[in-house]
């Protein structure tokens, strides 16, 4: 009677969780050439931009910063967030983090140590917070 009642319970949820999978609220429009990548959230229903995500690589395919935009009405496309990454030796040397929110802007880089071999050692992260945004 337990196995049975567990079961239907499973079936139910699986059904509702395909039902929803099947009508996503957001659509995603892509626009991809050599060295840019950039993804558009757009709403489902109401077919407004939502949101946005552009890679930038260098000519090696390497990925060099990955910006997060937010859509505005009255402003337009809005900086989020910024990944930069920086490489030394074809391994990666810092990840700079910036992060805006209204007027401020919180900044974080993270330095990457290797040994001689090449291989890891440590991850040091520096903090810049509460800097005035560029406007």
């Amino acid at each position: 009677m337990k196995a049975r009642i567990l079961s239907l319970v499973a079936v139910v949820l699986l059904s509702v969780a395909g039902a929803y999978a099947s009508s996503p609220k957001t659509k995603v429009y892509s626009n991809i050439d050599n060295q840019t990548k950039e993804y558009t959230f757009v709403d489902s229903e109401t077919n407004k931009a939502v949101k946005k995500v552009i890679y930038n690589y260098d000519t090696n395919g390497i990925l060099q910063e990955r910006a997060y935009y937010n859509w505005d009405e009255v402003q337009g496309w809005v900086n989020t967030q910024k990944y930069s990454y920086e490489y030394s030796n074809d391994k990666l040397d810092t990840v700079v983090y910036t992060e805006w929110n209204k007027d401020m802007t919180a900044t974080q880089h993270i330095i990457y140590t290797y040994n001689t071999d090449g291989e890891f050692l440590s991850a040091k992260q520096v903090k810049a917070d509460n800097l005035m945004a560029a406007k």
